[in-house]
């Protein structure tokens, strides 16, 4: 008499085991594949643990912040240049309004402190 053995995998994500269905399988990797090449972009500095901890992670990702901002400006003088006009004022408008408040949240959220 021969028994059924059943395996199930098993994902250790923040200390907790998760078990993942095979069907999930192709969506892990996505996820794992993202989480490495986002950690790889990354440095490593930032990790590190110090009283200023928050303010290196802060800086990093408006550091980022800035080249997409460039990115989205670069691709709607290109769109300009190709004449979608109403669709580069659009793109423009929308980055610079989306990076003045991103680069600004701090202050936002003390201004709204005070309130």
């Amino acid at each position: 008499m021969s028994k059924k053995v059943q395996v199930l995998d098993v994902v250790e994500i923040d200390g907790k085991m998760y078990t993942v269905d095979k069907n999930d399988k192709k969506s892990m990797k996505s996820v794992y594949a993202t989480l490495v090449g986002s950690l790889a972009l990354t440095p490593t500095t930032v990790f590190a643990a110090g009283d200023d901890t928050f303010h290196r992670i802060w800086e990093t990702i408006m550091n980022g912040l800035d080249w997409m901002a460039a990115f989205v400006i670069v691709f709607s003088g290109v769109a300009w240049m190709l004449g979608h006009r109403t669709k580069a004022i659009e793109l423009i408008i929308g980055v610079c309004l989306g990076f003045v408040l991103a680069r600004h949240a701090l202050d936002i959220v003390d201004l709204l402190k005070t309130i």
